[in-house]
């Protein structure tokens, strides 16, 4: 049963979601060329996308929703119609030999406030546990402040850097890196990190 408390609720990409998902990665990162391909991405066999949706179990979530009056969603440019769910944010990730790559986590520019990229990075651990993967790594611009805090909150470390890894501006890559995930220790950080991340996306928002 969904829990009606969370403001936002993780599930994996459907072929349905393309178009908003591809919205939700151009408003994310507008100086991304070429997009990714999701369509070629469901199909890869070592991918998976994670997407953050609006609960509607949760009364205060029609808040969250596009209004008739966002210019946005009139001019159809959110990727949303009504009836389907409404896609926040996403997050991809590779299952590379024995570790786990994350490739990309993008959210909604006008939701980035309110933790999806932290629900999304606990739902992917969650996930990684149950498949008994032992080690995640990434790489973020060095310019990325908050993304590197949010990664250092769930205990990733900087092991390297990647010169000139970004093509739209030659920017330097830090390698981060999250292992051992399958110790107890880190299993009840991460069960901490949660609750934390419920109790602070419900008090960010509304009332």
């Amino acid at each position: 049963m969904a829990n009606t408390n969370l403001l936002f609720i993780c599930r994996e990409l459907k072929k349905s979601d393309i178009e908003q998902v591809s919205i939700i990665e151009e408003d994310a990162f507008p100086e991304l060329f070429p997009q990714t391909q999701f369509k070629k991405e469901l199909q890869r066999t070592q991918s998976t996308i994670l997407v953050s949706k609006v609960n509607e179990l949760n009364p205060k979530s029609i808040k969250l929703m596009p209004s008739s009056k966002n210019l946005y969603y009139k001019k159809g440019k959110t990727g949303w119609k009504k009836g389907d769910d409404f896609l926040t944010g996403f997050l991809t990730y590779w299952e590379l030999f024995d570790e786990i790559h994350i490739m990309a986590i993008g959210v909604r520019r006008e939701y980035t406030k309110l933790k999806i990229a932290s629900l999304l990075l606990s739902e992917c651990i969650n996930n990684i546990i149950k498949k008994s993967f032992n080690k995640i790594t990434l790489e973020v611009r060095k310019s990325n402040i908050p993304a590197i805090g949010l990664y250092t909150n769930f205990g990733f470390e900087i092991v390297g850097e990647r010169k000139k890894f970004y093509p739209d501006n030659h920017e330097n890559a830090l390698i981060m890196s999250l292992s051992p995930i399958l110790s107890e220790e880190y299993k009840y950080k991460i069960k901490e990190i949660q609750k934390t991340i419920e109790s602070k996306s419900n008090s960010l928002f509304l009332d």
